[in-house]
């Protein structure tokens, strides 16, 4: 399925006139615009690639469907042939070889077979072929294209609409899932009470799950399906049971949860129905922020992306909210997809950058001071401290904190910091207010002591006593400066040397350099920066762990940004 690199429309509802698409499919694929500019249309699509007859049915709705395949050995050795050669490209395997890896462009039609009248759907070599297919190859692009086919016949399709709801249910022998959510209660009561089905799969999987989502906003200790009277007429209802409530209808339940239910039957349970890999299916998921509180939201899509990358699984999420955009702008397996209208035609951008990020942020009508833009600020004196801490919370959390994502380091230059303050009101000040630009924020300064008992200067003390007030971390280095926390072995490995010498934790960090090896000193005066990359590097946390305070402070640190997430 993978294979699949691209899909474009041509006159298609708001896609008009030209192709236009997705020019790289990922993982995750979070699409965004105002209402009514196209992303339910453009989900469409998929529904009626991955059906002939739905196809067929609106095939008349487009002019041109154009999907761009990656060649793979198993689909040359199909069309060339190891056995076979002509005049025109020599021995056919060897001349296809060439190919792997390369994207082909197949146009999508549908057709009815002679025999029956039953539509399939052929593959036609596209008009957008690259230059590295030559066009009086033709006949070989054909024979290749129709190879093809639709690649999207052979994975599955499952949509859970913006309009949803699990409610009571008759009994019915379906094992069925609509994208508004019909036959959830059906599903669940199947898969509890039926012996040809495991039951563990809601009664542990999906329980399980919901519970790592909604923690620590509830925790359910049981689900159950039970029949209920209504009207005279018997249906079947889902309960969650938690200790302090007791057993709660979903009816009587929030729809932000129903929602949370519904995405895992989807990524589990319909899967299972259909003996399907998670590989094999494409989910479209729409708005699925509707009525779900900001820290749910977070659980939800961090499960969805650490879902769709352990299961090689494509996922495609409409959104109207900041926090998705938020957590996939900066993760590797996720694009962020903007459709816009100008002039009454479509355009899909893929997000790159700061200024399409901004276009973003606007389009949808969100003010800087909407959203606080990071879920936290640290502050640091410069772009060496930010190597630093970055590394150290990399080592310290194993890896599951990440800048741009969990926090974003702030540079505040030193001398400068005598104009910073903390306050929660505004007042009229010289000082600039750094709760006005996150209210969730952390500080890194050097004490700048020569000696253990040297007191700090009066800003240091200022600024400490400010954050210690509003139960903000404050973070005074225990050595001279943050250099001081660099570990000898560090030093030993950098200069490939033994060091016997004892750290002066008060001494000029140039000096201890020029004690180690003379005019290392100016090396690092000159480029700080290099410097902190490359003996960042050689950091380990049994090393970290017995310098100084830095334990102690990083695992303070790592809380408080996990406060903020």
């Amino acid at each position: 399925m993978h294979q699949i690199r691209s899909v474009y429309i041509k006159n298609y509802k708001n896609f008009k006139d030209t192709l236009i698409g997705i020019d790289q499919i990922s993982l995750i694929n979070l699409i965004i615009g105002r209402n009514n500019t196209g992303k339910s249309s453009l989900l469409d699509v998929f529904d009626y690639l991955t059906d002939v007859e739905l196809f067929k049915k609106h095939n008349q709705l487009f002019d041109e469907i154009v999907i761009g395949y990656e060649l793979d050995k198993e689909i040359i050795e199909r069309v060339f042939h190891k056995n076979t050669s002509d005049g025109k490209i020599g021995n056919h395997y060897a001349f296809g070889e060439k190919l792997i890896g390369k994207i082909f462009y197949v146009e999508i039609r549908v057709e009815k077979q002679s025999f029956g009248g039953k539509s399939k759907y052929i593959g036609v070599a596209s008009k957008s072929i690259s230059k590295d297919f030559r066009e009086d190859l033709s006949t070989y692009w054909d024979r290749l294209a129709n190879a093809i086919g639709n690649p999207f016949t052979r994975v599955s399709f499952f949509r859970l609409a913006a309009d949803r709801n699990i409610v009571p249910e008759k009994e019915n022998s379906e094992l069925n899932l609509d994208s508004d959510g019909t036959g959830a209660t059906n599903l669940v009561h199947k898969y509890i009470n039926w012996s040809t089905l495991d039951s563990k799969m809601i009664e542990k999987k999906l329980l399980e799950t919901l519970n790592q989502i909604i923690t620590p906003d509830a925790h359910f200790t049981d689900i159950v399906v039970q029949q209920i009277d209504k009207n005279n007429e018997i249906y079947w209802e889902i309960f969650l049971e938690e200790e302090t409530k007791g057993r709660v209808s979903l009816s009587n339940s929030g729809s932000g949860l129903k929602t949370i239910i519904l995405v895992l039957l989807n990524l589990f349970v319909v899967l299972d129905v259909k003996k399907l890999a998670p590989s094999q299916a494409i989910f479209a998921l729409e708005e699925l922020e509707n009525n779900l509180h900001p820290s749910l939201q977070r659980n939800l899509f961090t499960f969805i992306k650490r879902w769709a990358v352990q299961n090689d699984s494509i996922i495609y999420l409409t959104t109207h909210s900041n926090i998705p955009i938020n957590l996939f702008s900066s993760d590797l397996n996720s694009q962020i997809l903007h459709l816009r209208r100008n002039d009454n035609l479509l355009s899909i951008n893929t997000l790159n950058g700061y200024k399409d990020s901004m276009q973003l942020l606007d389009d949808l009508e969100v003010r800087a001071s909407d959203i606080f833009q990071t879920n936290g600020v640290i502050w640091v004196e410069g772009p060496s401290d930010r190597i630093y801490i970055n590394k150290w919370i990399k080592v310290f959390s194993n890896e599951t904190l990440v800048e741009g994502i969990h926090y974003q380091i702030i540079f505040y230059g030193g001398r400068l910091l005598s104009h910073f303050q903390l306050h929660e009101q505004v007042e009229e000040s010289s000082l600039i207010n750094l709760l006005l630009t996150n209210r969730n924020s952390a500080i890194v300064i050097d004490s700048d002591k020569r000696y253990r008992n040297q007191p700090i200067n009066d800003t240091k003390k200022r600024i400490q006593e400010e954050f210690q007030k509003h139960d903000s971390f404050c973070w005074i280095t225990k050595g001279k400066e943050i250099e001081n926390y660099i570990p000898l072995s560090a030093l030993s490995n950098r200069y490939d040397i033994k060091l016997s010498i004892s750290l002066d934790h008060f001494q000029l960090f140039d000096e201890l350099l020029d004690s180690i090896r003379p005019g290392e000193g100016k090396k690092f005066l000159r480029n700080k920066i290099k410097f902190a990359q490359e003996i960042s590097d050689t950091f380990y946390l049994q090393d970290l762990e017995s310098t100084l305070d830095l334990k102690d402070k990083m695992n303070i640190l790592i809380e408080e940004i996990k406060s903020w997430n």
